[in-house]
């Protein structure tokens, strides 16, 4: 009965914090951009999700690794349709951050390359959030 108890806690958890970050994720609109600006600030807006979750799971705040996974799956996909839909600004790309990044095709292989590796454990992940 307890691990029951335990389970049903965490799945409303999990419920909860899905439900307010979701909030957040539809902020990352993968649609082709108009100017540049719209797009770094939008693009930014994704990274910064990624890194808040990080940050929130170091600290104790995030409930667990497999959330956090759930939604750096997420958002990365929509990182991933993001810089497809905005191949028109990718010189813009590589000159502002080609010193603090690699360049925008690098940055999109490396973003898929991830996709491609946690494929799996995105999908599991996935699965149980579809359970909820």
């Amino acid at each position: 009965m307890k691990i029951f108890k335990s389970i049903l806690i965490l799945a409303g958890i999990f419920s909860v914090f899905v439900q307010v970050n979701a909030s957040d994720l539809d902020h990352v609109d993968i649609s082709e951009q108009q100017t540049y600006q719209d797009f770094r600030e939008n693009f930014q807006y994704g990274l910064d999700l990624i890194l808040t979750e990080r940050i929130s799971l170091a600290s104790g705040d995030a409930e667990s690794s497999d959330t956090y996974l759930y939604w750096r799956c997420v958002i990365n996909h929509k990182l991933i349709q993001m810089l497809k839909n905005n191949e028109k600004h990718k010189d813009e790309f590589n000159q502002e951050l080609l010193k603090e990044q690699s360049s925008y095709d690098a940055l999109l292989t490396k973003i898929q390359n991830f996709e491609q590796e946690q494929k799996a454990s995105c999908e599991a992940v996935q699965v149980e959030y579809d359970k909820i």
